[in-house]
C-alpha cells in the first residue's frame, strides 16, 4: 500500500498557485444627513426613566433604569378581592420616575422660551394627568436638557398607556406634540 502511494506521489504534478487579481471595489460611505435646525427650538429625544445623574466634570447624563413596562402585582391578602373592575380602575403609581427630554436650537441667538406639557393617556385615549412646566434657553446654549420628575403617576389598569410630550413656543398659539412615549402596565392577578 505505502508502495502505490509513494508512487502517486512521484507521479502527481505540482500544482500551479494561481493569483486572482479582483477588481477592486469602490466602497463609498455616506455620511448621515443630519436634520436642519432653525433658530426656534427643536426636540432631540425624551426618555422615561427611574433616575437620571449628570456628570458634574462633563455635564454628561446617564438615565438609570429606562422604563418601557411596569408590572403592578397585589399584595397576597388582596387576590380574593380582584375583580375585572378593579383592574380597570385608576391606580395610582407609587414609584419615582422621570422623563428626561434633549432640546437644540440651528444658531446661537436670543433667548428662547417655551412651555412643555407631559400628558398621560389611558389605554382607551382618555387624559388620566398634565403636568406642565417651563424652559428657557440662554442665548449662549445650542442644547439644554430638561427633567419632568414624577413622585407618582395614575393609570388605568393594564394596558398601554402613552406619555406625549408637547411644546408651545412664545408667539405660538397651541401646543405641538413632539414625543410619544409607550408605557405598558402589567397588572398581575
Amino acid at each position: 500500500m505505502k508502495k502505490i502511494n509513494k508512487e502517486k506521489e512521484k507521479n502527481r504534478k505540482p500544482k500551479k498557485s494561481k493569483l486572482v487579481l479582483k477588481k477592486k471595489k469602490t466602497i463609498k460611505i455616506l455620511e448621515p444627513k443630519l436634520p436642519e435646525f432653525s433658530s426656534s427650538i427643536s426636540h432631540v429625544w425624551s426618555v422615561l426613566c427611574r433616575s437620571s445623574v449628570t456628570d458634574s466634570q462633563t455635564n454628561n447624563i446617564s438615565l438609570s433604569n429606562v422604563i418601557e413596562r411596569l408590572t403592578l402585582e397585589k399584595p397576597a391578602t388582596d387576590l380574593t378581592q380582584i375583580t375585572p373592575q378593579i383592574i380597570e380602575k385608576e391606580i395610582i403609581v407609587g414609584i419615582p420616575l422621570e422623563i428626561v427630554s434633549l432640546w437644540r436650537r440651528g444658531e446661537k441667538g436670543e433667548n428662547l422660551n417655551a412651555d412643555v406639557s407631559v400628558d398621560i393617556f389611558g389605554p382607551s385615549g382618555e387624559i388620566l394627568g398634565t403636568f406642565p412646566y417651563h424652559f428657557e434657553m440662554k442665548n449662549e446654549h445650542r442644547r439644554i436638557r430638561t427633567r419632568l420628575i414624577f413622585k407618582s403617576i395614575k393609570v388605568r389598569g393594564g394596558g398601554e398607556h402613552f406619555l406625549v410630550v408637547k411644546i408651545k413656543e412664545v408667539g405660538e398659539s397651541e401646543f405641538r406634540p413632539v414625543a410619544h412615549i409607550p408605557l405598558e402596565i402589567v397588572v398581575k392577578q
